[in-house]
C-alpha cells in the first residue's frame, strides 16, 4: 500500500456548499430585525393668538404717471413726434434729479384712428401714438415742481394721472407697530391661559402676515393746457401702517 489518499472532487464541492449555507444562515440570523420597542414623546399644549399693531407715518414720496399722445396724418411723423415729446419729459425728470430706477415705461401703443359721421363711410383720421411712464419722486418737497416742469416739457400732448402719496421704505418704519402687535398677542395669550387653568410658557413660533401699505390716491388728472397750470399743492397728511402677527405660546 503506497499511502495515497484519494479525494472525490464531487465530495469537496458538496462540503463547500454545505459550509456556505451554514455561514449564510448565521449572517441572516445576525442581521434580522431588532426587537420592537416603543417611542413616546410628550405632547406640548399651545395657544395660538394674533396681534395687530398700527403706526402713523407721514408720506414722503409721490408717484404719478405721465402720458404723451399725438395724432398725425403720417405714421412716421406720429412716431417721431411722440418719441420727441416723451424724451423731453424724461430729460426734464432726470435734470430735476429723478433717478433712472424711478422712471419706468409702462405703455407704448400705436394704432390708426378713424372718424365716422352718420351716413358717411369711415375715414382715416390719422395715426395715434401713446407713450406712458410711471414716475416716483423720492423727495416729496420737490415733487410739485418736478411734475409741473415735466408737463411743460412735454407740450400740449402730455397728460398727468394717478398721483399717489407713498411711504418710502415702509418696512423700516413698522418697528413700533410690530411691538404693539406682539404686546397685544401676549395679553390675549395670558388671558386664555388663565381661563384654561394654566400658565403661559415660552414662545414657540412667531409669524408676520404681510400687509402692504395702501398708497393715497389723490384722484388728480390733467391734460393739455390744463396740465401746465400752477404747481399742484400737496398736503401729505398721515398714513396708517399695520403689522399683523401670529404667535404660538406654550401652555404649561
Amino acid at each position: 500500500m503506497d499511502g495515497r489518499v484519494t479525494v472525490s472532487v464531487r465530495g469537496l464541492v458538496a462540503a463547500g456548499l454545505a459550509a456556505l449555507a451554514l455561514v449564510a444562515a448565521y449572517l441572516i440570523g445576525s442581521a434580522g430585525p431588532e426587537p420592537a420597542h416603543a417611542e413616546t414623546s410628550a405632547t406640548t399644549r399651545t395657544i395660538t393668538v394674533t396681534g395687530v399693531g398700527h403706526v402713523a407715518v407721514v408720506p414722503d414720496q409721490l408717484g404719478f404717471q405721465l402720458s404723451v399722445s399725438v395724432l398725425r396724418d403720417d405714421l412716421d411723423q406720429a412716431m417721431n413726434d411722440g418719441n420727441t415729446a416723451m424724451q423731453a419729459v424724461v430729460d426734464s425728470l432726470k435734470a430735476a434729479g429723478v433717478a433712472d430706477k424711478d422712471v419706468q415705461t409702462t405703455d407704448v401703443s400705436l394704432y390708426p384712428e378713424y372718424g365716422h359721421e352718420k351716413g358717411q363711410p369711415r375715414t382715416l383720421r390719422g395715426y395715434r401714438v401713446n407713450q406712458t411712464v410711471s414716475v416716483t419722486v423720492e423727495d416729496l418737497s420737490k415733487a410739485s415742481d418736478i411734475v409741473s416742469t415735466a408737463l411743460a416739457a412735454g407740450g400740449s400732448g402730455v397728460s398727468l394721472d394717478g398721483l399717489q402719496l407713498q411711504v418710502g421704505d415702509a418696512d423700516s418704519k413698522l418697528a413700533p407697530a410690530r411691538t404693539d402687535a406682539l404686546d397685544q398677542a401676549q395679553a390675549k395669550a395670558k388671558e386664555y391661559a388663565e381661563h384654561a387653568g394654566g400658565e403661559l410658557g415660552d414662545i414657540v413660533r412667531i409669524s408676520e402676515v404681510s400687509d402692504e401699505p395702501v398708497d393715497q390716491d389723490l384722484g388728480y388728472s390733467a391734460a393739455g393746457a390744463a396740465a401746465h397750470a400752477a404747481p399742484i399743492p400737496l398736503q401729505p397728511g398721515q398714513q396708517d401702517l399695520t403689522a399683523n402677527v401670529v404667535v404660538v405660546y406654550e401652555l404649561k
